[in-house]
């Protein structure tokens, strides 16, 4: 909503809440230190990063 889209059903984005912080602005070393904890696949650290990207955020 903040870059102007607007809230609709079509725009969500089902996410497990252990992966929230994953989102998060948070300096590169923590990231990682999230997503080892979570043994984060490829596949599901390239969706991530696509919501980061979304999101304005730096890849992981």
């Amino acid at each position: 909503k903040e870059q102007g889209g607007q809230e609709r059903y079509s725009n969500l984005v089902l996410l497990h809440r252990q992966y929230l912080p994953l989102l998060a602005d948070q300096d590169t070393a923590a990231l990682k230190s999230i997503c080892k904890q979570l043994a984060v696949t490829r596949k599901q650290l390239t969706k991530i990063n696509n919501l980061r990207s979304a999101a304005k955020l730096a890849a992981i």
